[in-house]
């Protein structure tokens, strides 16, 4: 999902996605998403970025994403991110969003309920 909000600061892109399961169809996923997506947003309007990765900070995936929107979790470097997968027992963050320069975040916390 895709949708370009007007705000009285100019439009603002939110991003909401769940990849798939298997690692090649993520990775088309992503090549779509950052190649055909992100970079056709022009440069002065900010960009919120959503996403069940199905995926870790480690992997292809999520490296495909980094550094174009910047991780929320940078807010906090030298903390351990809450795990967000399995719901019922989380043990990984598979769950991740990314925002670009434009924002800062203030917050952030993962619901167990």
């Amino acid at each position: 999902m895709w949708v370009r909000l007007g705000t009285r600061h100019g439009p603002v892109h939110l991003f909401n996605t769940h990849l798939g399961l298997a690692g090649r169809e993520r990775l088309i996923q992503m090549q779509h998403i950052g190649g055909r997506l992100l970079d056709k947003i022009p440069a002065p309007e900010p960009v919120i970025f959503c996403a069940d990765l199905n995926a870790g900070v480690n992997s292809a995936v999520y490296n495909l994403l980094a550094g174009k929107p910047r991780d929320a979790r940078g807010l906090y470097p030298h903390s351990e991110p809450a795990p967000t997968f399995f719901s019922s027992y989380p043990l990984f963050r598979l769950d991740h969003v990314f925002h670009s320069p434009h924002l800062a975040p203030v917050s952030e916390s993962v619901v167990n309920d």
